[in-house]
């Protein structure tokens, strides 16, 4: 499950946001994270200025997004590792198949929330 979301932020950041990425399948996490934001891109257009970003649980070091190419960019308030992928590093859009993976047995749920 892949869940993007970009709106009003209070923390300067123009970014889309990965709030959700989960893989029970037999696939690299880091691979459908890549087709994840592909998908993303064709869905929305070009990244925002500051790309993409995600927080990371203290429990985790995020090794599937530091694969799929995203970077450290700070610490949340409470102590979440947040990374990064500048848009200029986004892959190329990728349209989702109709049948098989990415339609089945991915969700890809992007959301933009707006006054």
């Amino acid at each position: 499950m892949w869940v993007t979301w970009h709106g009003i932020r209070d923390d300067g950041w123009d970014a889309w946001e990965c709030t959700i990425f989960r893989n029970e399948g037999d696939y690299l996490s880091s691979h459908l994270v890549v087709m994840a934001l592909g998908i993303t891109r064709h869905l929305w257009g070009e990244p925002t200025k500051d790309g993409i970003i995600t927080y990371v649980g203290k429990h985790l070091r995020g090794g599937c997004f530091h694969a799929a190419g995203l970077h450290k960019a700070g610490y949340s308030k409470n102590g979440k590792l947040l990374l990064q992928l500048h848009a200029d590093r986004f892959p190329p859009m990728m349209q989702p198949a109709e049948n098989g993976l990415l339609r089945h047995e991915a969700i890809v749920i992007n959301l933009t929330l707006r006054e």
